[in-house]
């Protein structure tokens, strides 16, 4: 059972899966994002992405410490893309709250991500059109969007990533006595300066030890290992006077404590396990 901040609210992400596409080891990636307060979690809960299987994702990362996860007890869904390890369990969402839950969930997603969700609905025509499925809200990009966890305002804002298809990275912000706590995810993405500077302005506006960074890394069209030890900092100090490396190791082991990887490959798990970073783990909480 993973560490937690038991004595107080927390803005706080359960991973359901950290795989990417291909992988045989683990779900493909997506999260849960609430507020925690002992003993239980709140009921509002926002679902980032919605593989296939996300019922029973939900199902394998509760082990009893949420009382039982399922979708019924989702309020709102941000959908960051639609590639299918990300988008193919619309169906059954839609479905679900229609038949199973009597209500709509909210759908929150770029304007040009939302163009695409009724193709995946097509099948369920009999059930209703996007707007009769989902209440449907259009993820901004320049302004907060207001959402509401347990009585708690929520705040979340959006960022187009280096994609091949449009693809939004997430920040959620949520106030905890005098602090703010962040959560910014970068989503898919080749590796972009711009936008690794935008995830990281948002946890150094929570005063950095209440932030946390969700980065991808991957092959071919996502961010290499390669380029989060860069952008990490993490240089050979040869060429380096030792004052000067010893400032620039010290930022980048800062900015490491608050960053988790997800979205790995299988083949690259080892060599992200030996290098010391962090990963987002399947069903390990993670509370701000």
């Amino acid at each position: 059972m993973p560490e937690m901040n038991l004595g107080r609210v927390g803005l706080s992400v359960l991973p359901l899966g950290v795989g990417d596409a291909f992988s045989v080891l683990h779900h493909p990636t997506s999260m849960l994002v609430s507020r925690y307060q002992t003993p239980a979690w709140d009921n509002d809960l926002i679902l980032i992405d919605c593989p296939q299987s996300i019922r029973r994702m939900m199902r394998e990362a509760d082990d009893g410490r949420f009382h039982g996860l399922d979708l019924h007890r989702v309020n709102t869904l941000v959908l960051t893309h639609l590639h299918a390890d990300h988008a193919s369990g619309l169906e059954t969402i839609a479905a679900f709250f229609k038949i199973a839950v009597g209500r709509k969930p909210r759908l929150v997603a770029l304007p040009e991500v939302l163009e695409g969700v009724p193709r995946f609905l097509e099948s369920l025509e009999s059930l209703g059109t996007m707007d009769e499925l989902f209440d449907v809200v259009e993820l901004p990009t320049d302004r907060d969007l207001a959402l509401d966890v347990g009585g708690t305002p929520v705040t979340l804002v959006g960022r187009r990533t280096a994609h091949p298809i449009p693809t939004s990275a997430l920040t959620f912000s949520m106030r905890s006595g005098d602090a703010t706590q962040t959560f910014a995810y970068s989503c898919d993405t080749t590796f972009d300066r711009d936008l690794w500077e935008w995830l990281w302005r948002a946890w150094r506006a929570s005063r950095e030890e209440t932030g946390l960074v969700i980065h991808e890394v991957g092959h071919g069209i996502h961010t290499s290992y390669d380029d989060i030890l860069h952008a990490l900092g993490f240089r050979s100090g040869r060429d380096m006077p030792s004052d000067a490396w010893r400032r620039a190791t010290m930022k980048a082991q800062l900015r490491a404590k608050s960053l988790r990887l997800t979205h790995y490959p299988d083949d690259m798990l080892p060599l992200l396990e030996s290098s010391g970073l962090p990963l987002l783990r399947e069903g390990k909480l993670e509370v701000l």
